[in-house]
């Protein structure tokens, strides 16, 4: 075998295993799309948005109209016209309306009511007046002095 065969052999084999890397780290990684405004982006975290919605909002322009019209306590289950039965279904909510866009039927959601909804539940779907980040405990000090000792 002369070193141009050596050659050839070797960057075929090079070439082949490029081509199979490839292919497999193609086929692993799963898309999961977001429909968070990317004006609305902090540099740095692109997949949370800068701010959170509030609940009243998310409420207002896309549960109230477009969920709890079917959903509600005197009509089809689950109610989800008051916070307590909506902070239980968050998980259902996203997988139905965001992800398989099943709801709600006849006229699904626009991309600005999927991006509210999906900012909001994105956040941590903060409930009525709560604020996106849990308050910042104050260290108290400690009831004795401790003694300092000597080794």
């Amino acid at each position: 075998m002369n070193i141009q065969q050596t050659l050839k052999y070797f960057l075929y084999i090079n070439l082949a295993l490029f081509v199979s890397s490839f292919v497999i780290s193609c086929g692993t990684q799963k898309f999961e799309p977001t429909f968070t405004d990317p004006k609305k982006k902090q540099q740095g975290n692109e997949n949370k948005p800068a701010q959170v919605p509030s609940y009243e909002a998310v409420f207002s322009k896309v549960i109230e109209p477009k969920c709890a019209t079917c959903h509600s306590s005197d009509g089809r289950p689950p109610a989800l016209d008051n916070w307590n039965s909506i902070s239980q279904r968050v998980a259902d909510i996203k997988r139905t309306a965001i992800e398989q866009k099943t709801m709600p039927k006849g006229k699904p959601l626009t991309n600005e009511e999927l991006a509210l909804l999906n900012s909001w539940i994105e956040g941590g779907a903060p409930g009525p007046d709560q604020t996106t980040e849990p308050p910042t405990p104050t260290p108290q000090p400690p009831s004795e002095p401790t003694p300092i000792r000597n080794p």
